[in-house]
């Protein structure tokens, strides 16, 4: 009998030790934002020419023209290369509906580009020479940095700060201390800002471009082992 009590003691002993094991430990997750604010200082462009035509061919023939010349204004403008590429290039059928169903009558072929302008101050004068050129559709710009990483690296600091000042808070009010990070997570927000102020048809004179200033942020969530 002493055998079988004595035997359930460890039992129970076992099961009581596996548990506390098994326990998960004490965690605190916060979060923290850090933002930087800074001037966009590089921008995308996407701007192109869309045409109708009965045939398709000559449609193709069309756009292609145009956009040999959009081509050449832009890079005379100081756009290297290297920072054009098409983003769109079809070749739908042209459909028109009305009482009596639908009908072909041509066909739209649109070719458009995404260009990067690294020099802001000329920004508005590729777009211009653009127009000028023959492009009949400026879909927006988009703002951003050429050095994003710095400025998110800074933004990532400034918010880990945040974070740990703010687990430093609610540790004290709960009456616990913070042991070491247990993992840590990101969000980062507002690359690139775009303004999409599209428009068709020629440009009128110098396009005035204001890129303003624009918010870097990043968002962390640290969790903290408690001791």
């Amino acid at each position: 009998m002493r055998k079988f009590v004595w035997l359930i003691a460890v039992v129970l002993c076992s099961v009581a030790t596996a548990a506390a094991e098994t326990e998960p430990p004490r965690t605190l997750t916060v979060n923290g934002e850090g933002v930087v604010e800074a001037e966009p200082d590089m921008a995308v462009v996407h701007l192109g020419a869309s045409f109708d035509d009965l045939s398709a061919a000559k449609a193709y023939e069309r756009s292609n023209r145009v956009m040999q010349q959009v081509l050449a204004a832009i890079e005379k403008a100081g756009v290297v290369e290297a920072d054009i590429k098409t983003a769109e290039l079809t070749l739908m059928p042209k459909i028109e509906y009305g009482p009596a169903g639908s009908k072909q009558t041509g066909f739209t072929m649109t070719h458009r580009l995404s260009v990067k302008v690294r020099d802001l101050s000329r920004l508005a004068e590729v777009i211009d020479d653009a127009a000028q050129a023959g492009a009949n559709k400026i879909a927006g710009v988009s703002f951003g940095f050429k050095d994003a990483d710095s400025l998110m690296s800074e933004a990532r600091s400034k918010a880990m700060e945040v974070a740990r000042d703010r687990a430093e808070d609610l540790a004290d009010d709960a009456g616990v201390k913070l042991g070491k990070i247990m993992s840590v997570s990101e969000n980062t927000f507002s690359l690139p800002y775009s303004d999409y102020a599209s428009f068709e048809g020629r440009a009128g004179g110098e396009l005035p471009v204001m890129t303003g200033s624009q918010p870097v942020r990043v968002t962390v969530y640290v969790a903290y082992y408690l001791q």
